[in-house]
This record gives C-alpha cells, structure tokens and sequence, in this order.
C-alpha cells in the first residue's frame, strides 16, 4: 500500500507483518560521486529541528545533509500516516537505498528514531553505500539501530570491487558503521565484522578484514 512520499522514495506496507518499508532510488544516475569527493567532502552538524536527541559531535557530509532535508518533512509523515492506519502496536520500518540513495536512507532511519515511538523497530538495509559521517555518526548507527536483532539492524551490502563504499575517504574523518556484506569476486557473500580494535604497546589500533571494504580506502 502506497502513500504521498517524495519522488525520491517510496513506501510499501505489509499488513500481515505489521512491516512497513521506505525505498529510496539514487536521486541522479550522472556522477554518482560528484560531490563526495575530496575536495568538497565537509562534515557538518545534523539539523536538530529534525534530529535534535543528536549529539552534536555527530557530523555527517554537508551535501547529503543538505539533500536529505529537501524532502524529510514529507516523508517521514507519508510513512508515519501509513503506519498510524495499518500497523500494530509493535510496527517495524527498514529503510532501503542504493548508493547515495542508500547515504539518504540512513538518515531518514537516524530521524525517525528521534521521532517516532520507542516500540517502533527501526531497520536499515543499504546497498553499495557511501560513507555519510564521522567515527561519532558511526558509533552513534551502531548504538541506535545496528544493536537491535543481535546485532542485525543495519546491513551494508557492497559488490565486490564498487568504488562508491570507499569514498568519501578515511583520512577526511569519514567511517562506516558495522554490519557490511561484502560480495567477493567468486560470488561468495562474507560478513564483516567491521573494525576490531586492539591494544598493543600502549596504543589502541583497529583492525579492519581485508575481504571487506569497511577499512579500505581510495587512495
């Protein structure tokens, strides 16, 4: 069942499975990393008249941000209205994208956890997805969302060798949340278990899988 979202997106809802899922298409096909690039990758503070339980250390790309405000205000009512009609008292909404589609998603799922009720489960399945924020935007996914279901709220599929997942690039303070599936080249589908960190010598270290992207770089 559909409602008024944002061209950008749309909503299905499963009535049996009190599931409701927002979809979002990559918003424009040209230059997927047009403005994830090194030189205009700025990081800036979340709005908080839409995420204001949000730590301010929290940052994310400014353009995503930027992008992601045009159109929050009608979606999130388009979703919260089907949810309020067809679903339970115990509702689950997953949020899906593609590329910088699935960076939008991301933040739609952060909002709505500051927005909607806290019995509401709140998933998130993104493919080939961009970085989107700093060590605290990613710290703060994986406390919110990639914590639920033993730890099978967020999912990151990424295609074997797709530049996208690498970019915009570690050393400009950009980090992955957990919970990457990494399809290698023999078809295989591994499970990342993201960054690993270890004390040696007085110094913490992180330690990444070298069958995942979560630790790669473009350089």
């Amino acid at each position: 069942m559909s409602g008024m979202v944002p061209s950008r997106s749309f909503s299905r809802i499963d009535v049996r499975l009190s599931f409701c899922s927002v979809q979002l298409k990559e918003p424009k096909i040209i230059s997927r990393l047009s403005s994830l690039d090194s030189g205009d990758s700025e990081l800036t503070t979340l709005d908080q008249a839409y995420f204001s339980g949000v730590p301010t250390d929290v940052k994310v790309h400014k353009h995503l941000a930027e992008e992601h405000l045009r159109t929050a205000y009608d979606l999130y009512y388009a979703a919260a209205f089907l949810l309020s009609q067809y679903v339970d008292e115990r509702p689950s909404i997953t949020f899906v994208g593609h590329s910088r589609g699935a960076a939008l998603s991301l933040l739609d799922a952060v909002m709505f956890t500051q927005h909607l009720p806290a019995l509401t489960q709140i998933k998130y399945v993104g493919y080939g997805v961009p970085r989107v924020g700093n060590q605290a935007f990613a710290d703060y996914v994986d406390n919110l969302i990639t914590a639920i279901n033993d730890r099978t709220g967020v999912t990151r599929i990424n295609n074997k060798k797709d530049p996208v997942p690498i970019n915009p690039s570690r050393s400009l303070g950009y980090v992955h949340p957990s919970g990457e599936i990494h399809i290698q080249a023999s078809g295989e589908w591994s499970a990342c278990s993201g960054e690993r960190p270890i004390l040696a010598h007085d110094r913490l270290f992180l330690i990444f899988s070298p069958r995942c992207v979560i630790g790669q770089d473009n350089s």
